[in-house]
């Protein structure tokens, strides 16, 4: 595993050798131990022994790498490649940032009011504290897994319950020196200073229950302190909240919802959100201020002070960056993660392990949130010397609902939280109402597992995290509730951890009852995480037995043995694939050098091109006018706004619009008898506007439905909200018949600037690759062609040579117009018209199966085939193998028409090539399912697809055209 982010590319320690990082080492932890023996240490996230504990782990990894350096010195040089030898000075490069954070923030709070700053701002030095005490774990227990030769996954989690015992007692007790510490200064400063009624606050946060003398808050005289006059926590919370706002500046707005809005502030010499709620008596507002006045955890957002008056109500909470979707989508739009997700594996249990021990605490507490999703996390990006994390703070607390003794708990009301976070048990099935006694089932289950509401939505957090996308993001929230409760779920990431996948099926399991606790859920992220940073720990402290300075040689098992564990260093065969690439590109090289000497350059634009004469003239003028399908769909649907046509008739007009529309088109194309390339682009435009119209008007009424069920149609949170009916202008319509998308919403997350230079880069590709995709078809692939036989009219054996023969420069044409296609020409569109979602494909390579190609390579096509004609299928009534078939039969209908009408015939090989994939699905499926074994299938993926089916389809086609212009 590449801990990628956990350092900065642009930082570099001093020195590159091991035995710097090892003097680098060694220093920090000679001031870790200094700082055991401050007698006025101020204990807010560590305390005396804590410090202690981490001098000691220090002190351990110390000894493991003088031991290394002397094994260095004897010239025993154990490392097998550079890599592990890179592997082994990140951990000392790791080990000395964490020391160095940890050390930076003890000291900082033994100087004037940095307490009470790091108290309001809850730095999360203890995860940091965490991330040493786990590498330094790991350093320790290395050497005797290698003595194992395999990992005991039992003892792992007690080493993690042990550790999350340890982490709450310290907790405990920081808090109690953190109470007295309050006190203390309650006693010694006076009332009208900022440290008092800051600690008055935190004291108030620390025991939202005790009832605190009046002289403890600002107003009183030391005389009051005897006073046996009391304030309720609202009281207390009302005169600070006057006193705190007189000092208060608003800034900028960041957010605004339907119930409140947020700005920034400037607030006692630093910046804070203030969160401001519409009405003087809002119902949120008071939960949420008696939720949080209850809470302190450093992954829970921070109440600072509140106050209400007659026209509105106020809370201030501590000021972060933003919410984790904005993160993730600021990552996917700069290209900061990877292809699949905002955040590497590493950062993102990370975030994970800091929202479920933040979950934890609230259940705890006995508190539901009842609302969690990535909007209401709250995030800050933290840099500190090598070390960059994302600090991550559960928020929003206007759902959540505490379990008393009461029997009010058990009456909490269903359908709250967002639709597509929401538990299926907590689903009011809008489409069909449900009887009585199924409501009471249905609340009798919320009852019994009040928790596990949360849990569920913590798996659907989870998947935004690895995915960056929302889930369920291109179905309606209507159909997102009967897939839920139908037992659909999103699919997770292929390079999810088999771990994690389990642990996430388990979060939204159907079943409340077989969903873990967050307890159960942060011990196995812990695990996860040791699991992971393993391979990378591993290559340092257990190699110093490999040969030790008596000479002794260990046992060690063969790196070529597939029983080898993962935890062994096995051979990397990066050399010999680095072989096939340059041999690769010998032999084309020669092969090409060899083809221009024996038949010279071979280009003619007759087949492709017929411009000198006029019958291709009116493709152009067809082209032109198709503009006049979509403004007549708007039309339309301006027409049902005013109520001059029905919900049948617009139906009907639709269907006669987008038929015309693709009708229209093939008819001139056979009229004119065009040539085959003008033909194939405009019945492409054509194709690709009637599932753009077919989406337009599918949209619109899932709208209207919505609308009309009183329901709220889902908005993009990143885009420029626009709502029903006023997206139905020009403007809009024109931006979707142009954005590289085929599904329909009425607004899109869209991208900040235009890179002219990188379109430009682009634009250069994209000329490159479409002349050499010309020159392999002029100069290979048209020569093979007419020479050879109709496959299905001669011998067999010669019609495989051609097959095999055909088939290299055919996959090399298909491949590079993939490249241009999906990755250059949708790319600059979307650059040019700022679009922000840009995953038009994902690994396709890589695909196990059949079924995962036709997911991944066409990721438009696919989004618009699942949306329009699997969900609609599903919803019938028909069973998915149905739904799958019937998705394959329009994908092979579509294939044929584009490629009948330009060649001017039909005779359904592209349809037979595509149905023919309906028993590969299946093949592939069983090969992976009852063998495990990916491999096979992906083999048989390319055999089938790029080595016989598509050379097969091209030599059919070029002896039916040459027979169908011969004869005409």
């Amino acid at each position: 595993m590449k801990p990628s982010r956990l350092f900065k590319s642009q930082v570099t320690v001093h020195g590159n050798g091991p035995e710097e990082y090892l003097k680098l080492t060694k220093s920090s932890m000679e001031q870790v131990q200094r700082l055991t023996s401050l007698s006025g240490f101020i204990s807010l996230n560590f305390n005396h022994e804590q410090c202690k504990y981490l001098a000691d782990k220090l002190e351990l990894a110390v000894k493991s790498a003088d031991s290394f350096l002397v094994l260095l010195s004897k010239g025993y040089f154990w490392f097998p490649s550079p890599e592990d030898k890179a592997s082994c000075l990140k951990i000392f490069k790791l080990l000395y940032a964490s020391a160095k954070e940890v050390e930076n923030f003890i000291q900082s709070q033994c100087s004037k009011d940095a307490w009470i700053q790091a108290a309001m701002s809850l730095t999360n030095v203890l995860s940091i504290g965490f991330n040493l005490e786990l590498w330094t774990l790991v350093f320790s227990k290395s050497e005797k897994l290698r003595a194992r030769r395999s990992f005991t996954l039992t003892k792992v989690d007690a080493v993690f319950k042990a550790e999350a015992k340890i982490v709450e007692e310290r907790a405990l007790r920081d808090r109690d020196l953190l109470l007295r510490y309050v006190n203390s200064v309650l006693r010694t400063k006076k009332p009208t200073s900022i440290e008092y009624q800051l600690a008055g606050l935190l004291r108030e946060r620390l025991e939202p229950n005790r009832l605190i003398p009046a002289g403890d808050f600002p107003g009183s005289s030391h005389s009051d302190l005897s006073s046996e006059t009391v304030f309720s926590s609202e009281e207390q919370m009302k005169q600070l909240g006057e006193t705190f706002f007189k000092s208060l500046k608003v800034k900028d707005q960041l957010g605004k919802g339907a119930a409140a809005t947020v700005n920034r502030a400037y607030w006692m010499g630093g910046e804070a959100a203030i969160k401001t709620f519409i009405g003087p008596n809002n119902n949120d507002f008071k939960k949420e201020v008696a939720i949080l006045r209850k809470l302190s955890h450093p992954n829970i957002i921070s109440l600072l002070c509140s106050t209400a008056d007659e026209r509105s109500c106020s809370i201030v909470v501590e000021l972060m960056d933003g919410d984790l979707t904005s993160l993730m989508y600021k990552r996917l739009s700069e290209g900061l993660g990877n292809q699949e997700s905002p955040f590497d594996i590493m950062e993102g249990l990370d975030i994970m392990l800091q929202v479920g021990g933040g979950m934890q605490y609230l259940h705890d507490m006995k508190i539901v949130h009842r609302d969690l999703k990535s909007m209401n996390i709250l995030v800050r990006c933290v840099s500190a010397q090598e070390i960059e994390y994302v600090v991550a703070k559960v928020a929003d607390f206007g759902l959540s609902k505490t379990k008393e003794r009461s029997m009010t708990y058990s009456n909490q009301t269903l359908n709250l939280g967002t639709t597509r976070w929401m538990a299926p048990e907590m689903m009011i099935q809008s489409f069909n109402a449900e009887s009585e006694v199924e409501m009471a089932e249905r609340k009798a289950t919320v009852m019994n597992y009040p928790f596990k509401s949360d849990i569920y939505s913590f798996g659907m957090l989870c998947f935004e995290i690895l995915t960056g996308h929302v889930p369920f993001s291109d179905v309606p929230p209507r159909i997102v509730r009967e897939l839920v409760v139908s037992g659909g779920r999103p699919p997770l990431p292929s390079q999810c951890p088999p771990l994690l996948k389990s642990l996430i099926e388990r979060c939204w399991n159907q079943d409340p009852s077989k969903r873990p606790s967050f307890g159960e859920i942060c011990a196995e992220l812990r695990h996860l995480k040791c699991e992971l940073l393993m391979p990378l720990a591993f290559s340092f402290p257990a190699a110093l037995g490999e040969v030790s300075p008596s000479g002794n040689i260990p046992e060690r098992p063969s790196a070529s043995d597939s029983s080898t564990p993962v935890t062994h260093l096995r051979q990397s065969h990066a050399g010999l694939f680095n072989l096939c690439i340059v041999v690769l590109i010998a032999v084309n090289s020669w092969l090409i050098i060899e083809n221009l000497m024996k038949y010279g350059l071979l280009i003619n634009s007759g087949f492709w091109f017929s411009s000198e004469s006029a019958r291709d003239w009116p493709l152009l003028m067809c082209c032109l006018s198709l503009p006049i399908f979509p403004l007549s769909a708007l039309l339309v649907e301006k027409l049902y706004l005013q109520t001059y046509v029905s919900e049948g008739v617009i139906f009907v007009l639709h269907l006669i619009i987008s038929s015309t529309g693709i009708v229209y088109p093939a008819y001139v194309i056979h009229r004119v008898q065009s040539a085959l390339l003008p033909g194939l682009v405009l019945i492409l435009i054509a194709l690709i506007g009637w599932m753009k119209l077919l989406s337009y008007a599918h949209a619109n009424k899932d709208v209207r439905e919505i609308l009309k069920a009183g329901e709220k149609p889902d908005i993009p949170q990143r885009a420029e909200n626009v709502e029903y009916p006023d997206n139905l202008t020009i403007k809009n319509i024109a931006y979707f018949m142009l954005a590289p998308t085929l599904c329909y919403q009425s607004s899109y997350p869209r991208s900040e600037t235009v890179r002219k230079g990188w379109v430009l880069r682009q634009v250069g590709k994209l000329v490159v690759f479409l002349g050499l995709i010309g020159f392999i078809i002029e100069q290979y692939i048209n020569p093979i062609l007419s020479k050879s036989q109709h496959p299905l009219k001669g011998n067999y054996l010669y019609a495989a040579e051609r097959i095999l023969k055909l088939s290299m420069p055919v996959l090399y044409v298909w491949l590079c117009m993939f490249y241009c296609f999906f990755h250059l020409w949708l790319n600059i569109v979307a650059e040019l018209l700022r679009f922000g979602d840009r995953e038009f494909y994902k690994d396709w390579w890589n695909a196990k199966t059949v079924e995962e190609y036709w997911r991944m390579w066409n990721m438009p096509g696919h989004k618009w085939m699942v949306r329009h004609i699997y969900f609609p299928c599903i919803r019938a009534g028909l069973r998915k193998e149905a739904a799958v078939f019937l998705v394959f039969l329009i994908s092979a209908l579509f294939h044929e028409f584009a490629i009948g009408v330009p060649c001017h015939m039909l005779r359904c090989w592209a349809f037979l090539g595509i149905m023919m994939q309906v028993p590969l699905v299946y093949l592939t499926n069983l090969i992976r399912d009852r063998w495990f074994n990916s491999m096979v299938g992906n083999m048989v993926f390319w055999f089938s697809f790029c080595i016989v089916g598509q050379p097969m389809c091209l030599l059919l086609y070029y002896h039916d055209v040459v027979n169908n212009t011969s004869s005409t």
